[in-house]
């Protein structure tokens, strides 16, 4: 800023206004270089650490102007709040923010830096117990555990699947295919330790509690999940059923066919087969029990 005084045309001679103009004159150009002068808060770059301490790289405030930290979220100790440099300790395990503050003689400005400490021996990676889910539908969610700050990510390794969000710990996951699909839980716990990975495996089994077959023929067996109930379409023969879980066991009855109908509700669940003589014919079904 420049400021300019014009005087008149007449000598000039030092009379009492005269002493009055070159003080303002001197006040003007004090303001201008004290305009120019102040420092901007400047709290230095973030930083991503693995042990407990660490040093500040703040600016350093003008001998007229005043410079000091303040701690706006998380958990560690300042040595010296006013040094633009100093040193913190007892850097707790998060996103800590820190605040650098300068005040000048015209302004006040402020500046933010971010603090992450990682674990140095993090906890392993893990992407949640294997799933086997009865479809339709061919969806599920994740039960995966992070730890923070570690940044983690799904990946599919086999089979189909599209999941929802893939940094979500218990993401939902669509789309999944027949049989057994593979997902990767891999976590950065950068820089302080290398990628830790887990394998997650989601068995698809189809539900087969439908009543027609692939030409809409009406099935001589089928289970209907809704009701807990065994269809059967025809005359059944006497102590025919027999019903096998997945372990090749077989399932005691406690009850017997009524109306073309046997209350399967006791079932736990999972996968079944029924056998049965049904019209004269040996009728086989599997089927899936849905809670």
């Amino acid at each position: 800023m420049i400021h300019q005084v014009i005087f008149d045309q007449a000598p000039f001679n030092m009379r009492p206004h005269s002493t009055t103009l070159l003080l303002a004159i001197a006040i003007c150009a004090s303001a201008s270089i004290s305009t120019k002068a102040q420092t901007i808060a400047d709290a230095g770059p973030d930083q991503d650490i693995c042990l407990d301490t660490t040093t500040m790289q703040a600016n350093m405030p003008l001998p007229t102007e005043i410079g000091f930290w303040s701690l706006t979220s998380g958990s560690l100790t300042i040595t010296d709040v006013s040094d633009p440099t100093t040193t913190l300790s007892e850097i707790d395990h998060t996103q800590n923010v820190l605040t650098w503050t300068i005040i000048t003689p015209s302004d006040t400005t402020t500046d933010q830096v971010s603090i992450i400490r990682y674990w140095v021996d993090p906890a392993p990676a893990d992407a949640g117990p294997d799933q086997t889910i009865y479809a339709p539908p061919f969806s599920t969610t994740m039960n995966a555990t992070t730890h923070f700050p570690q940044v983690c990510m799904w990946s599919l390794v086999q089979g189909t699947g599209t999941v929802s969000n893939p940094t979500g710990h218990n993401s939902s996951v669509s789309d999944l295919g027949l049989g057994a699909n593979v997902f990767q839980w891999t976590c950065d716990n950068a820089p302080c330790n290398g990628p830790g990975v887990d394998q997650v495996v989601i068995t698809v089994e189809l539900s087969t509690s439908i009543g027609v077959d692939v030409n809409s023929r009406v099935g001589a067996m089928w289970f209907d999940n809704t009701s807990g109930v065994l269809k059967l379409a025809g005359d059944v023969q006497d102590n025919s059923i027999i019903i096998v879980n997945a372990f090749g066991q077989t399932v005691e009855l406690r009850t017997t066919p009524t109306a073309g109908s046997l209350d399967l509700n006791a079932l736990q669940p999972g996968s079944y087969f029924a056998t049965a003589m049904i019209s004269g014919e040996r009728k086989v079904s599997r089927f899936v029990v849905e809670r």
